[in-house]
C-alpha cells in the first residue's frame, strides 16, 4: 500500500509495472525439531529467541513457526507436493500484474504458463531496451517476453512445442503443453518419469506414464536438451534421504503403491539417466 501510494503521488504510475508472485510452494520443513538435536548451535540459539509456539502466535511480528509436511500439503491443496518438490505444489505460484494504465485490471489468465526468466525479456522490450551482448556470446536469454499477453494479442506467449523445465535437489520436471514430466527421489517418488495432463489434472493424481510412454519419451528428450544446455548435475545424493519414516502416510486414492507410480511407469532407465 505505501509503495503504491508514493508511485501516485510522485506522478509515477504512467511509468511503471508493478509485478508480484509469491515464493514457491509451501516449507515442509520442522526446523525446531531438527535443532533440538543441535543445542547450544547458533541455530537452535535463533529458534529459541525467535520461535513462538502455538497457532495464536502465527504471523505475529517476531514469530517464527514452521509446521511440517502434513499441514504443508493442507497448504498446497488443490496441488501435490510442498517446497522442495517439482510437483504443481511446489512450482506453481499465483501472479499479479498491473500496467500503468491500469487496463488489465480484473483480467485473469489461466492457459499462459509463465517463467521467472520470462521478467527479463519482458521488462526490456516494454522500456524499449535492447539487451547488451557481453560475455559468453552463445549465451542466450531462455525466458519469453510476456507483452503479447499483457496487451492482448495473444492468451499463451509459449507454443505446443515450447518447454519448461526444473531440477532442484534431484527432482526433475518439464512442462509442455498441457503435458508434464515429474521424476522424484525416493521416498517422495520412485526416481521414475510420471506423466501428467496438467490442464484436466492440475493436482497430478492420475499418472498416464504407462498408457503415452511416446509422449514420456518426447518430453524427456526435451528434458536432457535443458540439462545439457543448463550443465545440470543431478546429485548422487539428496535431501531426502532417510525420510522413509518420517513422511505422512498416503491415502491410496488412485495408487494402492508407495513411493507413487511404482507399478505403473514404464521402464525408461535409458532416459532417465
Amino acid at each position: 500500500g505505501r509503495l503504491m501510494s508514493y508511485l501516485k503521488d510522485h506522478n509515477l504510475m504512467e511509468n511503471t509495472y508493478v509485478i508480484f508472485f509469491s515464493d514457491n510452494g509451501p516449507d515442509s520443513n520442522q526446523k525446531e525439531e531438527a535443532y533440538k538435536k543441535y543445542p547450544s548451535t547458533e541455530n537452535a540459539n535463533w529458534m529459541a529467541k525467535t520461535y513462538t509456539h502455538g497457532y495464536q502466535n502465527w504471523g505475529r511480528k517476531g514469530s517464527w513457526t514452521s509446521y511440517g509436511p502434513s499441514w504443508a500439503q493442507v497448504s498446497a491443496t488443490p496441488f501435490q507436493g510442498t517446497k522442495y518438490t517439482t510437483y504443481e505444489g511446489g512450482i506453481r505460484s499465483p501472479l499479479i500484474i498491473v500496467s500503468p494504465d491500469n487496463t488489465n485490471a480484473g483480467k485473469i489468465n489461466t492457459s499462459s504458463v509463465m517463467h521467472v526468466s520470462d521478467i527479463l525479456p519482458t521488462m526490456l522490450e516494454l522500456a524499449s531496451v535492447e539487451l547488451a551482448r557481453s560475455g559468453d556470446p552463445t549465451r542466450k536469454i531462455q525466458g519469453k517476453s510476456w507483452v503479447p499477453v499483457l496487451q492482448d494479442k495473444v492468451d499463451n506467449i509459449r507454443s505446443e512445442e515450447d518447454y519448461i523445465a526444473f531440477e532442484l535437489f534431484g527432482c526433475k520436471s518439464l512442462r509442455m503443453g498441457e503435458w508434464k514430466i515429474v521424476s522424484m527421489p525416493k521416498p517422495y517418488g520412485n526416481e521414475t518419469w510420471e506423466l501428467y495432463n496438467i490442464i484436466s489434472d492440475p493436482g497430478e493424481r492420475i499418472n498416464l506414464a504407462l498408457q503415452k510412454p511416446d509422449i514420456v519419451e518426447r518430453l524427456c528428450k526435451s528434458w536432457a536438451h535443458y540439462a545439457e544446455t543448463n550443465n545440470v548435475i543431478i546429485p548422487n545424493r539428496t535431501v531426502y534421504d532417510g525420510l522413509e519414516d518420517k513422511l505422512p502416510p498416503r491415502p491410496p486414492v488412485y495408487d494402492p503403491s508407495w513411493p507413487r507410480g511404482s507399478e505403473d511407469v514404464p521402464d525408461l532407465d535409458v532416459l532417465n539417466k
